[in-house]
C-alpha cells in the first residue's frame, strides 16, 4: 500500500470448517490529501468455482484429444497438432517431423 496503488493477488485462505479456499484478494488504497496511504480496502472473491471450471475444462480437452481405450492422441489431436507445426512452419520457417 506504501505505492499508492491498487493490486490484486490469488491466496488460500482457511476456512472456519478446515479446508483451505482459494480467494482472490483485491487492495485499494485510502489516501490523504498529500497523497500518502493511510488505509486500504481489501475484497474477497471466492476463487473454488473458477477454479473447478477451469479443471473441468482441461479435462474435456483430454477427452476429446486422447482415445479413451488406448490413451494415445487421436485423430483430432493429430490434426489439431498438424497445424500448428504447419503455421509454425509458415511463420518463421522452421522444420518439423513426426
Amino acid at each position: 500500500m506504501a505505492t499508492g496503488k491498487s493490486d490484486e493477488v490469488d491466496v488460500f485462505l482457511h476456512h472456519k470448517d478446515g479446508h483451505r479456499m482459494p480467494v482472490r484478494v483485491k487492495s485499494f488504497p485510502i489516501l490523504d490529501k498529500q497523497g500518502r496511504a493511510v488505509g486500504a480496502v481489501e475484497v474477497f472473491n471466492d476463487r473454488t468455482a473458477r477454479i473447478e471450471q477451469a479443471e473441468r475444462i482441461k479435462e474435456l480437452e483430454r477427452m476429446a484429444l486422447v482415445d479413451q481405450l488406448t490413451r494415445l492422441p487421436n485423430r483430432r489431436h493429430f490434426d489439431e497438432h498438424l497445424g500448428h507445426r504447419l503455421a509454425e512452419w509458415q511463420r518463421h520457417g522452421r522444420p518439423f517431423g513426426f
